[in-house]
């Protein structure tokens, strides 16, 4: 996995905006189009570039209510049972496993308190669940998707 400041370049322009052309990107890169190509080509064969994706605003979709939760596991078992419910749970946008008192940090969205309720009380459910602090989003400083691709 080597890469170079014209594959650097590539990657700051596609992290603020995946949706441009390739013509576009050759543009603001200072490159030939058929080396952009090639180049985002070999960053997407080298699982640099992991995939494309539309950021939707969560506030069209009803779902401007961002919450964060702490859960602790006392078993494996209750773990494995988390991970199962998480993974069909579309609300839930990330699940980090975690060192300190709390093993998982989740991040989820929801339209409003009801539906944050409901899902508080499915994990709460969950046999081996021995744990949990939600935090509710006020404001939003800063959300970012973008990755400091200097140091690759």
């Amino acid at each position: 996995m080597k890469i170079d400041d014209k594959d650097r370049k590539i990657l700051f322009i596609l992290q603020k905006n995946a949706a441009i052309s390739e013509k576009k990107i050759a543009e603001l890169a200072e490159l030939p189009l058929t080396t952009v190509n090639g180049r985002i080509r070999k960053l997407r064969e080298q699982k640099i570039i992991k995939g494309i994706v539309a950021q939707v605003n969560p506030a069209v979709t009803k779902q401007s209510l961002c919450v964060f939760l702490r859960v602790k596991t006392r078993s494996s078992l209750g773990t494995l049972r988390l991970m199962d419910v998480l993974e069909h749970v579309r609300q839930v946008m990330e699940c980090h496993h975690t060192a300190g008192e709390y093993g998982y940090l989740i991040k989820a969205r929801f339209a409003d308190t009801l539906e944050l309720e409901s899902f508080v009380d499915r994990l709460r459910a969950i046999p081996g669940i021995s744990g949990m602090d939600v935090e509710i989003v006020l404001s939003t400083m800063k959300e970012s998707m973008e990755l400091d691709v200097t140091s690759i």
